[in-house]
């Protein structure tokens, strides 16, 4: 028992080494130990949202919606390292290409931002900042669970998709995950849903659902054009499902 703690211990702080900037992975973290960390993403984005959530309310206190929106976005971006971002940028010139699997991911590989790729990100940001700007409205409790549960979930995805989605390139940021399994995707199904249902009730589980759509979508978009996914895709991914679910939950929460 003792070995196993001390080994998902090290899976844990591997997730939030890898998915945030915050400083627990340790020295002792190495590449075998990502695979099984995929099992502890939604926990990563977790934390995520609830640094949002926290940020959120005290900026509350000092300036209007339009900066507090801003500002909780921000805190992602800065907790995440814009890791997810940078990967929707590539994909989106990548795909927009229109070109074979190899081309594709020739663009991908560029380290030059396209027009493709700066306008997908300047939608998604601007959606992101428009729609935390709607939740504000819930107040601070209400809007940190929506952010506690659209982290997890979103993390969750990319949990799932690393599983359930081949690998496409030979080496790369994703390569080191090849080897979660089923375990890893059944474990972090159910935190990812446990915490969208515990933190919003009913509103969280259609969120689960959601999210689920948007992978199942995005994944056979993806491989159909590149014949799998790539660590740019795990990125583009978790944008996307930040995007719709906080669009979707200003839907569902009734907020305006």
């Amino acid at each position: 028992m003792a070995d196993i703690c001390r080994r998902e211990g090290r899976h844990l702080r591997a997730a939030f080494g890898f998915l945030t900037r915050l400083p627990v992975a340790g020295k002792e973290i190495g590449e075998a130990d990502l695979s099984g960390s995929v099992l502890w993403f939604p926990l990563a984005g977790l934390a995520i949202g609830l640094g949002q959530g926290a940020v959120g309310w005290g900026a509350a206190f000092f300036f209007p919606p339009l900066v507090v929106a801003v500002l909780i976005w921000a805190t992602g971006l800065m907790l995440s390292g814009g890791l997810h971002l940078d990967g929707l940028m590539d994909t989106a010139d990548g795909l927009a290409s229109g070109g074979r699997a190899e081309e594709i991911l020739a663009v991908m590989r560029d380290s030059r931002v396209g027009a493709y790729g700066v306008t997908a990100a300047l939608t998604v940001v601007l959606l992101q900042i428009a729609a935390l700007l709607g939740l504000l409205g819930l107040g601070p409790w209400r809007l940190g669970g929506v952010l506690a549960a659209v982290g997890a979930l979103s993390r969750g995805a990319m949990a799932a998709a690393l599983v359930v989605y081949p690998y496409c390139r030979t080496a790369g940021l994703g390569r080191p995950f090849a080897g979660a399994g089923w375990r890893q995707l059944l474990g972090a199904a159910a935190l990812a849903v446990g915490v969208s249902g515990l933190v919003l009730g009913w509103p969280g589980l259609v969120l689960a659902a959601l999210a689920v759509g948007i992978l199942l979508v995005f994944g056979y978009l993806t491989v159909r054009g590149l014949g799998g996914l790539t660590g740019d895709t795990y990125g583009a991914l978790a944008e996307l499902e930040v995007t719709l679910l906080l669009l979707s939950a200003l839907i569902l929460l009734g907020t305006k």
